[in-house]
């Protein structure tokens, strides 16, 4: 779980950049090209690990932020029930506005815990946010929350701790770590891609 520091700090955090970037991935903390890369990345490793499309699934994505993923999934597989989820009011109220053939929230998942099912849960750069604290306890709390809604699989990224430098405001996680914690407590059903661009990872977990 997230504190309510910690979650204070991201909401302004976000606030901030996109009223100073608007409708754009640096408002999200991105690069234009970062953030289409790692979308990229875990459309490829859902598919690859599954066997199965994204072609009319049910998808839900937790830290939608602007929504810039819906048009990517609509263009890659035509048809998909979306849904987006972030803690941000600002972001959800233009992601929503943007796209309105897609479902957002403004939701707390700990707090309002996911009622429905989907056939995938997709997580992309979450885990990157300028957290304070507790980073581990909030990435085992929130892909726990995750993999229970879930039909097929979840699918999230995160940066590696195996890195030749480190960058202020950036979480770094042992990729060891997360492995082990997901065959212990989730499923022995991993893919894990590691460094494939950078220090980053990229994470499927089946059902």
């Amino acid at each position: 779980m997230m504190n309510k520091l910690n979650q204070n700090h991201v909401i302004e955090s976000y606030r901030d950049t996109f009223r100073q970037f608007g409708n754009s991935a640096e408002a999200l903390q991105w690069s234009t090209e970062g953030q289409r890369f790692r979308f990229d990345k875990l459309l490829e490793i859902a598919a690859s690990s599954t066997g199965e499309s994204l072609q009319g699934k049910r998808l839900l994505e937790i830290g939608c932020g602007l929504g810039h993923l819906y048009p990517l999934l609509h263009a890659s597989f035509g048809e998909v029930d979306y849904t987006g989820i972030d803690i941000v009011p600002e972001l959800i109220e233009h992601a929503q506005a943007a796209y309105p053939d897609a479902t957002f929230e403004c939701r707390d998942i700990f707090q309002s815990p996911l009622a429905q099912e989907f056939d995938y849960v997709l997580i992309s750069g979450l885990f990157n946010a300028p957290w304070r604290d507790d980073s581990e306890e909030f990435m085992m709390a929130m892909i726990t929350h995750a993999y229970a809604a879930c039909r097929i699989g979840l699918v999230f990224n995160f940066t590696s701790s195996y890195v030749n430098f480190v960058s202020e405001g950036t979480n770094y996680f042992d990729p060891n770590w997360v492995l082990c914690e997901i065959l212990a407590n989730l499923s022995k059903k991993v893919v894990m891609h590691h460094h494939y661009q950078n220090c980053d990872v990229a994470v499927a977990v089946g059902r």
